[in-house]
């Protein structure tokens, strides 16, 4: 099977978008929702082999190869099902805000606090 995509690797706490190219074996599944794939560079910055696990087969894994052209400073996004590009930089911030880092097995964003309305200062003491 071959295609191609767009998906973000995270990196040493950095989101970097980047489009693919593959030929594998089987089919390459895109993830749900905020899941993630294993993954590993063969040629930095040219070639990353990533690890999707074996559908009724828990603990297994397939491997296929990627050819990657990185995008400097930037990261995709999906939003109502359309998928997007905005600042590495932005993207790290919305990261932070939801808890998201799935380096660190943090793969699901969580709720943001809600923002403190105008002329709040929610650091003020009474």
């Amino acid at each position: 099977m071959d295609g191609e995509g767009r998906a973000n690797l995270y990196e040493n706490g950095e989101p970097r978008g980047f489009d693919f190219s593959y030929r594998c074996g089987e089919r390459l599944r895109g993830s749900a929702g905020f899941e993630t794939y294993m993954a590993r560079w063969k040629k930095p910055g040219r070639t990353l082999e990533i690890l999707q696990p074996q559908f009724g087969k828990p603990g297994a894994f397939d491997s296929c190869e990627m050819k990657v052209e990185m995008k400097e400073g930037m990261a995709y996004f999906k939003r109502n099902g359309l998928l997007g590009e905005e600042s590495a930089a932005v993207f790290k911030e919305w990261m932070v805000k939801h808890q998201y880092d799935p380096e660190r097995g943090m793969n699901e964003p969580m709720a943001a606090a809600p923002e403190p309305a105008a002329g709040q200062n929610p650091g003020a003491q009474k």
